[in-house]
């Protein structure tokens, strides 16, 4: 997937068939942006195997946009907040790097495969798993 990009202006920037993409406004590290599908869902737990295929565009867009501005996958981490209740009521993948400028708290909160968050790879073998 090769996104168009929009300019550094503003928020969503990135558009590609029904993602959208842009850099998360209130972060703490350099490069944190958000894809998000322009049909409504409440959040990841919502997913469900027939989105295998948005989750993996939403993946490749995610991936495109880190490399875009920070260069390389490396230090970066991609995948969905897996609260039992949604704060923000919108499905959202984040893609974040470094992972190294996080603090405590936002390590904690962005802990690959935790309690709160689900890598993108996690995600997809969840759904996968569940289709089978």
């Amino acid at each position: 997937i090769h996104a168009e990009y929009m300019g550094a202006d503003a928020s969503m920037r990135y558009i590609v068939g029904g993602l959208r993409g842009g850099q998360e406004l209130c972060s703490r590290v350099k490069h944190h942006y958000l894809v998000l599908p322009k049909a409504h869902m409440s959040g990841a737990r919502e997913l469900k195997p027939d989105h295998i295929k948005m989750v993996r565009k939403m993946y490749a867009l995610a991936q495109d946009v880190l490399k875009f501005h920070w260069g390389t996958l490396t230090e970066s981490r991609i995948g969905f907040k897996w609260y039992a209740f949604e704060g923000v009521e919108h499905l959202h993948m984040h893609a974040i790097a470094p992972v190294s400028d996080l603090s405590f708290i936002h390590e904690m909160m962005f802990s690959p495969d935790s309690f709160v968050f689900k890598t993108a790879d996690w995600v997809l073998s969840h759904l996968e798993n569940i289709s089978s």
